[in-house]
């Protein structure tokens, strides 16, 4: 799916035909896909039944239904509002116009005898000029789920101790983990993360690398599998209902199946030729009658349309059971789940709330890197412009020390040239005598002043090339 959806935005086309671009590609890669078409600059027109896909994709909706196209501007959840309001508002016109209708009626049946026969033949007219109104249609059937266990398990429902899965690479573990009754918890994670092969490991499909899976006193388990091939692909669709229960009748498989929306002539199907919508609920129609207490549902709303997605979202909230499955559709698990766990390059961890919680959560946790970043770089700044600033006072400090070794070495050069001119025998007769002779009594106290500043000069200068090293 990937790898044909790459060839298809390579090509850059003006137009971008797009039908279920979403299924089977994990949350990353929608979120990615919805950036890449939010800038697209060609025209894209698409099929989909992923609703946050739809919020923040689409600018305008086109809906098929009683063999007509509507189309509504925004997206998706405008679009739900909108017809909404057009049903009330369609309804509200209809039943004005009819009991216009009623009213005008009453009065030709009441006086088109009487002495009022002309203002009844007048509403008669007025009746005609009436436009027939069409009754809002009623809504497209959808699905009746109720999950309803047999019995209550124990509070503890599943234990993990010490459960790990590696091939080549870890996949997850070790997990040291209880689910307890009543939890729905969505797993989550990028593609190959082990999300399905925990399913499988806890159905008993496939074996751990380590530890142990333990199951709680009472619990009776179903389990949907994404690939849809616990199928018999020769049976009829009621002759596979039928396989659900020991005890089912025709009565009772034909009245299941149609609360799954197949009737009639299409329960005699073969499972080999239904669609993957088809398949989806076949399987979910075999997991209403089992009355299992725990679910575990490998991407129950792959092949499912939005009117399907909403029955088992609504029958999952009332299930009274134990819930844990795989999902990567974001408008599912915030209606379903009460917690997360993310399956994650061989991590693992729990978050509270359904997806939205999640979602806040990883924002929050790209806020506090974005500003580890910012400040890395604020501190590499403010070590470089430290690092200019102690270069540019180990050169002054250089510098000073050399000045410093200069006045130094000028003072004892004048000390010992009076020292010289002193010792001449006519240096008493000299007329600058007693200046040179004071300077040279001045002298001492200035080359101990310029030594002092050498030698504090030249300390801090070896301090700091210690410090750099």
């Amino acid at each position: 799916m990937r790898a044909a959806l790459a060839r298809v935005l390579l090509q850059n086309p003006e137009l971008l035909l797009l039908d279920e671009p979403t299924n089977h590609l994990d949350i990353e890669a929608v979120e990615w896909l919805e950036a890449y078409l939010r800038t697209y600059k060609g025209a894209v027109l698409l099929v989909s039944h992923d609703r946050y896909f739809l919020d923040r994709v689409v600018q305008r909706i086109f809906e098929i239904e009683h063999q007509a196209l509507l189309t509504y501007k925004g997206n998706y959840s405008s679009y739900v509002m909108q017809k909404k309001e057009n049903l009330r508002r369609q309804a509200d016109v209809f039943r004005q116009v009819e009991e216009e209708r009623k009213k005008l009626r009453r009065f030709i049946d009441r006086f088109q005898a009487g002495t009022k026969a002309t203002m009844a033949k007048s509403k008669a007219k007025m009746l005609a000029r009436l436009d027939p109104i069409e009754a809002p249609k009623a809504a497209a059937a959808s699905m009746k789920l109720q999950f309803t266990p047999r019995f209550k398990s124990a509070n503890r429902v599943l234990m993990l101790e010490g459960l790990e899965k590696a091939y080549d690479r870890k996949l997850f573990g070790p997990l040291d983990l209880t689910v307890y009754r009543g939890e729905r918890i969505a797993l989550v994670g990028p593609n190959g993360a082990g999300k399905s092969t925990l399913l499988s490991i806890l159905t008993g499909f496939k074996e751990p690398s380590a530890g142990e899976v333990r199951w709680g006193v009472g619990v009776e388990w179903s389990y949907y599998h994404q690939a849809l091939d616990d199928l018999e692909e020769s049976n009829t669709v009621l002759d596979e209902m039928m396989s659900a229960g020991d005890d089912m009748t025709y009565g009772d498989a034909r009245n299941i199946l149609g609360r799954f929306l197949m009737v009639g002539e299409e329960v005699f199907k073969k499972v080999s030729s239904l669609s993957g919508g088809e398949r989806s609920r076949l399987m979910l129609a075999k997991l209403f009658v089992q009355g299992a207490n725990c679910m575990l549902l490998d991407e129950p709303t792959n092949h499912l349309d939005i009117a399907a997605k909403e029955s088992l979202e609504e029958a999952l909230t009332q299930f009274p059971g134990t819930l844990l499955f795989v999902s990567h559709d974001r408008y599912f698990i915030d209606q379903v789940a009460d917690k997360v766990w993310e399956m994650k390059d061989g991590q693992f961890r729990i978050i509270e709330g359904g997806w939205t919680g999640y979602q806040n959560l990883l924002e929050s946790e790209k806020n506090n890197q974005m500003m580890q970043k910012t400040e890395s770089k604020i501190l590499e700044k403010s070590d470089d412009s430290k690092k200019r600033e102690e270069a540019k006072y180990r050169k002054q400090l250089e510098n000073a020390v050399q000045e410093a070794e200069k006045c130094l070495s000028e003072l004892e050069k004048e000390k010992i040239g009076l020292e010289w001119a002193m010792s001449e025998p006519n240096f008493t007769k000299q007329p600058d005598f007693q200046v040179r002779l004071n300077r040279y009594h001045e002298l001492p106290k200035s080359i101990e002043e310029a030594t002092q500043r050498w030698l504090q000069l030249s300390s801090d200068l070896e301090v700091l090339n210690q410090q750099k090293r």
